[in-house]
C-alpha cells in the first residue's frame, strides 16, 4: 500500500458512504451514495489531487470506467476528457438496471430484461426477457456471452446464472439459466471458460466463491465452490488470481 486516502481527509467530502468505486488510468473514481460523486487523480499516489462533482438530486451508488467514460448505477454517463468530471448524457436503461455493465461502446443493463445499449447516442440496439419472478443481482459480458446472476423473489436458495448469447446485439437469446447457489450471488467474473461467483447473506455465508464451467455456454456446471467463512461481497480477477471482499470477514 503506497497511501491511504481517507474519506474523510480535509481534501474531501466529509462524512460520506463510500459505495462503490473504481480505478482506471491513473484515476481514482468514488460513488458517495446521495452525495455524489467523487475522482482522485492517483498521478502521485503519495498526495493524490480530488476533483468532485456532486449531484444531490440522484444517488451515485456504483460507478464503471472504461478510462474515458464513467458510467453511474444512476445512468449518468461522465465525461473524463477534463480534469474535473462533467455529465455528459443520461442512459435510462442503466438508470432502470439493477446491474450493468459496458465495453467497447456497447452498454448491457439487467432489470425486467436484458438491455443492449449504444453509449454513443443511447439508443436500444436490442432486448431480451428476464425469467419472471427473478432479479438481477451481478452481470459480465465476455465476447459474443452476457452472464447475469438472479435471485429468485419466492425462493431464496434459487439462485441462477443465465446465459445470453449477444453476437447479434438486436437478438440476444437465452442459452441457458441453471440453479448454481443456495444463497444470492452478490457478484460475478469470468476468464476463459470459467465464471467465478461470490455470494452470501446476512445470517448465512452461502458457498463463498463458486467456479462455473461455461465451456458449453448452453450447459454451465458448477465445479468446484470455496468457503471464504464470511458473507462474500465483491470479486476481481486479475492474472488468474481471485481476490474477494468478505465482509466482517475481511479480504481474501
Amino acid at each position: 500500500v503506497v497511501e491511504t486516502i481517507d474519506v474523510k481527509a480535509s481534501d474531501l467530502l466529509t462524512g460520506l458512504d463510500v459505495t462503490d468505486l473504481s480505478v482506471s488510468g491513473g484515476r481514482l473514481h468514488i460513488a458517495n451514495g446521495i452525495n455524489g460523486f467523487q475522482s482522485a487523480d492517483l498521478s502521485s499516489p503519495t498526495s493524490p489531487t480530488i476533483h468532485r462533482r456532486v449531484e444531490e438530486t440522484r444517488s451515485y451508488d456504483s460507478v464503471q470506467t472504461d478510462g474515458q467514460t464513467i458510467i453511474a448505477g444512476n445512468g449518468h454517463v461522465i465525461d473524463l476528457s477534463s480534469s474535473v468530471p462533467a455529465i455528459a448524457d443520461e442512459i435510462a436503461a442503466v438508470a432502470r438496471a439493477q446491474a450493468f455493465t459496458f465495453h467497447d461502446g456497447i452498454v448491457f443493463g439487467a432489470s425486467d430484461e436484458l438491455e443492449i445499449v449504444d453509449l454513443g447516442d443511447g439508443t436500444q440496439l436490442g432486448s431480451a426477457s428476464i425469467p419472471d419472478g427473478t432479479i438481477p443481482t451481478a452481470i459480465e459480458q465476455q465476447g459474443a456471452l452476457v452472464f447475469i446472476a438472479t435471485r429468485d423473489e419466492n425462493n431464496l436458495a434459487n439462485n441462477q446464472l443465465l446465459v445470453y448469447d449477444v453476437s447479434d446485439h438486436a437478438n440476444p437469446t437465452l442459452l441457458a439459466s441453471p440453479v448454481v447457489a443456495t444463497k444470492p450471488i452478490n457478484a460475478i467474473v469470468s476468464e476463459g471458460n470459467l465464471v467465478l461467483a461470490v455470494n452470501g447473506a446476512w445470517g448465512s455465508s452461502g458457498e463463498g466463491l463458486i467456479a462455473i464451467d461455461v465451456t458449453d455456454p448452453s450447459t454451465p456446471s458448477v465445479v468446484s465452490t470455496y468457503d471464504t467463512g464470511g458473507i462474500s461481497t465483491d470479486i476481481f480477477l486479475r492474472n488468474s488470481i481471485a481476490y474477494v471482499t468478505d465482509r466482517l470477514d475481511g479480504f481474501r
